[in-house]
């Protein structure tokens, strides 16, 4: 009797233990994943082929044309490359209808403008930051690559090289 006494109450036990942690220790560890100035939020994700972008820029050693710092091209270098690119919009465009609003709440996660200001740009103007930041992981890409020793796997965030994807083409992720 005793015996049965000790296994139900740690059955008990154990059920009481883990009800209680799932509702009082679990939803604090996994809801600020969700949560942006306390109201819930969805985690923009989207992966995007940007093989033409790569081929036809990238490639080419044109990298800096779209994102660049200040020792790369003084005091003209942020204006400059967010103004090479949003004019290459023309050629290669990320946005429209339905890729717009999972931009807008990506560029929104970085916290440097607010969800309105970013709703206010053209399509062009969130052309020109979405290629300047796949150029910038293509940089850092680059980098890692180089300071690399022989063997040795190269990941660069949110930039998939041809030689990393299955179909030999590339991508790039926008989410977290």
């Amino acid at each position: 009797m005793t015996q049965l006494f000790a296994r139900h109450f740690l059955i008990y036990f154990y059920i009481i233990k883990f009800s209680f942690y799932l509702t009082f220790v679990y939803p604090y560890c996994i809801l600020p994943l969700f949560l942006n100035n306390n109201t819930f939020q969805r985690i923009p994700i989207m992966e995007i082929k940007i093989t033409d972008f790569v081929k036809n820029y990238l490639l080419t050693g044109n990298a800096s044309d779209f994102s660049c710092s200040q020792l790369e091209r003084g005091s003209y270098a942020g204006k400059g490359s967010y103004n090479h690119a949003v004019e290459t919009t023309e050629y290669f465009s990320i946005v429209n209808e339905e890729t717009r609003p999972t931009l807008e709440e990506f560029f929104d996660s970085f916290g440097s403008w607010d969800i309105d200001e970013i709703k206010s740009w053209s399509d062009e103007e969130l052309n020109g930051v979405c290629l300047q930041c796949i150029a910038e992981d293509y940089k850092e890409w680059e980098f890692q690559k180089s300071e690399a020793e022989e063997g040795e796997d190269v990941c660069s965030g949110r930039y998939t090289d041809s030689s990393d994807s299955v179909d030999g083409e590339y991508y790039y992720y926008f989410g977290d």
